[in-house]
């Protein structure tokens, strides 16, 4: 048993001198290993950093949407340059009839919400703003998509039934458009 321990004891050492020897001798070549093996780690390390990264980053978008929403529209969510955008022309626009049909007809569904968008000129005081992203929604809107108000309060159901004009702005907008006013 002693033996076998010298034996490999020997062994080792004999090992650890040889590669003492190399890197004495082979200089430049250790060191370019050592540089080549730093600089593969640090690769892999960055590759698994920005994928997890990436992960997280679609997750907390998918996220935001919500995880039991279920989008109507006649457009596709996103194009790219190879997509027959022609075939959606055909396609009906979504009306608020059919929302309301399929929130009486729907067990399941707690909010049924009816959405359009457009882009539009935003007017006030003599300040215009040129094609401002709009939404125009129906009450439930704050059930399918997450903000917060900062100043003022959200519109009640019986203004969204009426059709009565009325508008839930961004901070950003409120404060080019109204500046030191109170909107």
């Amino acid at each position: 048993m002693i033996k076998r321990l010298r034996y490999i004891a020997h062994f080792y050492s004999e090992s650890f001198y040889f590669a003492y020897q190399a890197l004495k001798l082979n200089k430049v070549r250790a060191f370019l290993s050592l540089i080549g093996i730093t600089i593969g780690i640090f690769s892999i390390i960055s590759v698994f950093a920005v994928l997890d990264s990436l992960k997280s980053s679609i997750h907390s978008s998918i996220e935001s949407l919500g995880n039991n929403i279920v989008y109507v529209q006649k457009w596709p969510w996103e194009f790219s340059n190879d997509y027959p955008w022609w075939k959606y022309l055909s396609r009906p626009v979504v009306t608020v009839d059919e929302a309301n049909e399929i929130a009486d007809r729907s067990a399941k569904a707690s909010s049924v919400v009816f959405m359009a968008k457009s882009m539009k000129n935003v007017e006030y005081n003599k300040i215009e703003i040129k094609d401002v992203p709009l939404i125009i929604a129906d009450y439930d809107f704050d059930k399918v998509r997450s903000f917060e108000i900062d100043k003022g309060r959200y519109f009640t159901p019986n203004e969204s039934k009426s059709g009565v004009k009325k508008a839930i702005i961004g901070a950003t907008l409120a404060s080019i458009l109204y500046k030191s006013d109170n909107p």
